[in-house]
């Protein structure tokens, strides 16, 4: 259930990033390790991101600070799944995440993200859930406020402010 592929992917990965839940339901049933990682790092959350009843399923056999560690050691530049997700604006998948708010290895946060990205529905759902974190800065003293300035987002600018 756990074979690995020339890229250290396995079936469960592979399932999530092409939205087969039935299949991803019976990797789960048979104990498929959620723990790996590929060869660039990520683990299947990453795989799972933008199809938000995949990703539930995978985290509710997760919980707690297990969840942690699919999130911890992340691909290449620190990236969690919570970032990916605000960076393309997968909102349902945001909500389901909420639990593994982290920040990459530049401290920024999936506000951070969202922001440069100009994604209004990724900062509102963000700010619902976490208000106090519009004034996060990241390892250079930006906000997201700086971020949605740097993407040129004047809409997101006047949102924010």
């Amino acid at each position: 259930v756990d074979a690995i592929d020339h890229l250290g992917r396995t079936p469960i990965m592979l399932a999530a990033e092409n939205g087969c839940f039935e299949s991803v339901r019976v990797l789960l049933d048979h104990n498929a390790n959620v723990d790996i990682r590929d060869s660039e790092n990520k683990t299947v959350l990453h795989y799972a991101i933008g199809v938000a009843e995949i990703l539930k399923e995978i985290l509710k056999v997760k919980a707690g600070t297990e969840i942690s560690r699919l999130t911890s050691n992340n691909y290449r530049l620190g990236n969690t799944p919570l970032h990916y997700a605000a960076r393309h604006g997968y909102i349902s998948t945001i909500h389901e995440m909420f639990t593994i708010y982290l920040r990459d290895v530049q401290g920024q946060t999936p506000l951070h993200y969202a922001a440069r990205q100009g994604s209004k529905k990724a900062l509102e759902l963000i700010l619902e859930n976490k208000p106090d974190c519009l004034n996060v800065t990241d390892k250079n003293q930006n906000t997201a406020i700086h971020m949605a300035a740097l993407g040129g987002h004047a809409e997101i600018l006047e949102f924010l402010l």
